[in-house]
């Protein structure tokens, strides 16, 4: 009798896996992509505060008075946990109501505050800015580029690469999982690192600091 069932509990168990590998292939197949572009216009230096919860920022230097924002959205349900809202009306919503915030020359960009548009929403953003741009920008997980920006830059991210490069001010950077490379800084650069075996390249830097991270 015992070796008669051993054919029935390989066939359930193949059985659970199709079934578990079907519902992974229909919650991919949940997965929704978009995009937003906004232009900015500025007058003078600008204070530019970008966010997001996972997606690449990258941040160049471009002309005086304007702020170039182009962003790409992805959302979907992974895994077996599912969101209230589609994957493709969260992007929908994002789309037709992006994130950006600007009073006079201070634009913000990235904060959401409707719980279920960041729920398994990935928005990657390319800025370009005026040179005379001072940057914070954080994400969670995902990598940051920032070049060309003569104003003080702060760069924080969860889980990923910080590279800046033609810098004028100081630089903060700091970085759970991931390396840190910085390229001609006018001003001091402060690296933070959460784990021991972080790279930190410096190239053409007058002044270095590495720091303790910030919990």
């Amino acid at each position: 009798m015992y070796a008669e069932s051993r054919p029935a509990s390989r066939s359930l168990a193949a059985f659970t896996l199709l079934a578990l590998l079907g519902y992974a292939g229909r919650a991919e197949a949940q997965q929704a992509v978009g995009s937003f572009e906004r232009t900015l216009s500025v007058t003078g230096p600008v204070e530019l505060e970008v966010s997001s919860g996972s997606g690449r920022i990258e941040v160049r230097a471009g002309q005086p008075g304007r702020v170039e924002i182009l962003a790409r959205v992805t959302a979907g349900d992974w895994g077996l946990f599912r969101s209230r809202v589609s994957a493709q009306e969260r992007v929908r919503r994002i789309e037709a109501n992006p994130p950006i915030e600007q009073t006079g020359n201070r634009v913000r960009i990235g904060r959401i505050d409707d719980e279920d548009l960041r729920d398994h929403v990935s928005i990657s953003y390319a800025l370009v800015v005026p040179p005379e741009t001072a940057l914070s920008s954080k994400t969670g997980s995902g990598s940051h580029v920032i070049e060309g920006l003569r104003s003080v830059v702060t760069a924080r991210s969860g889980s990923g690469s910080i590279r800046v490069r033609d810098a004028g001010g100081d630089v903060r950077a700091t970085t759970g999982s991931g390396s840190i490379s910085a390229d001609t800084v006018g001003g001091s650069l402060s690296a933070a690192k959460m784990l021991p075996t972080t790279c930190v390249e410096v190239q053409s830097v007058p002044a270095f600091v590495s720091e303790k991270p910030v919990t």
